[in-house]
């Protein structure tokens, strides 16, 4: 298991940069319903492919502060070896990316469920 703490940053990096490159990036720098800087995450909004923050309501899934981050982190750096997270945020940021790719193509990436 200690391998797959330390291979999933660059794993997970590369699926936000595919997704970044077919169009898909993610909004981070600003609530995609108030516009101002996020402090505090409460929800991702798929329909807005950004965050939510504290003070509004909308978006589609409830998501941590620590995977908030840690996309915010793996957008803005080039080296994604300054990345390191915990099996329990491994699991969530690839559920949310499952979900969130599956939202675009509009179905279930099968693929997925292997890895």
């Amino acid at each position: 298991l200690h391998w797959m703490v330390h291979s999933f940053p660059t794993r997970r990096s590369s699926d936000l940069r595919i997704l970044s490159l077919l169009g898909y990036e993610l909004k981070i720098d600003e609530c995609v319903q108030c516009g101002q800087e996020i402090k505090q995450v409460r929800r991702f909004s798929f329909h807005n492919k950004g965050f939510v923050c504290q003070n509004c309501r909308g978006g589609e899934m409830n998501i941590s502060q620590k995977i908030f981050e840690t996309i915010k982190k793996i957008q803005q750096v080039d080296s994604i070896r300054e990345i390191s997270i915990n099996q329990t945020a491994n699991k969530e940021l690839f559920n949310f990316l499952k979900k969130y790719a599956q939202y675009f193509f509009e179905k279930q990436i099968k693929s997925l469920d292997l890895v």
